[in-house]
């Protein structure tokens, strides 16, 4: 029997062998059982996937397939899947090559169906936790540009804004905070406007940064409580380097009786600073 092969054969099975490897290590996009609830207030459940060429969701549900154009969707609802809490938890414990390669999978899988979202803001963490902020920078910018449901996300807000700020994009970070503000909901709204504080105490602008960041965040989004402490906190180290000490007494004492639980309360009663 001949078995010569010829060199363009040969091409071709290493090309072959090769499409059939890497299709089977990329991660399969979800068809994710959800909800996405239209600006009409229309609901449309069923397994739901994003067609990013077209800009539209595919819904499945009994048999049809509706398509749903994004520019009519004003919200989409899909529980996590397991494998995020797991990837979640790697994070948490410190096991961060584990958790990276999961969490990059995620995003791919579940693109514009919301997991995607949360599984970026925890693998910006990651890449903090491993020096390796440009990537979690250059993850945000991407997700920014390309996710519209990425601003909603106060968690994924946090993680991207403090990998800039560590890179020292303060300018470019800022330009981005008021993008966050304009178009976000109202939790990452907040704590963008903590963050563009951070920006000016870096500045050493603290009067600016007491005003136009930390109260700011203290009397117009009061109703968000999460931000509360933090931006209380940030408060009072402004108000002492103004020299005005009985103010940031003030907003000590309402970070330690009205949020005790909180990581700044904690912080303050062992004497430390942020």
């Amino acid at each position: 029997m001949n078995t010569r092969i010829s060199a363009r054969g040969a091409l071709a099975l290493v090309a072959g062998a090769a499409a059939v490897w890497l299709a089977g290590r990329a991660p399969a996009r979800a068809d994710a059982a959800g909800t996405i609830i239209a600006k009409d207030n229309k609901q449309y459940p069923g397994n739901i996937r994003w067609q990013g060429g077209m800009r539209t969701y595919a819904v499945e549900a009994r048999g049809t397939t509706l398509t749903v154009p994004l520019d009519r969707v004003r919200s989409i609802d899909v529980p996590a899947p397991p494998a995020l809490a797991t990837a979640i938890r790697n994070v948490q414990e410190g096991r961060y090559q584990t958790a990276i390669p999961a969490l990059k999978d995620l995003i791919s899988q579940y693109e514009m169906l919301g997991p995607d979202v949360t599984a970026a803001g925890w693998l910006m963490h990651a890449y903090r936790k491993t020096d390796e902020a440009k990537k979690a920078v250059e993850l945000f910018e991407k997700m920014m540009r390309d996710n519209v449901w990425a601003p909603m996300s106060g968690d994924f807000v946090q993680q991207g804004a403090e990998a800039m700020l560590t890179s020292g994009q303060y300018d470019k970070l800022d330009v981005v905070l008021k993008d966050i503000i304009k178009r976000g909901s109202r939790v990452s709204a907040a704590w963008a406007q903590i963050k563009r504080g951070d920006i000016l105490m870096k500045k050493g602008n603290f009067r600016e940064a007491l005003e136009g960041g930390f109260l700011r965040t203290c009397m117009l989004y009061r109703d968000i409580r999460a931000a509360q402490p933090e931006a209380l906190f940030k408060a009072a180290e402004c108000f002492d380097q103004l020299g005005q000490g009985p103010y940031a007494e003030r907003m000590r004492k309402k970070v330690l009786e009205d949020f005790a639980d909180s990581e700044y309360a904690k912080l303050l009663k062992s004497g430390g600073k942020s």
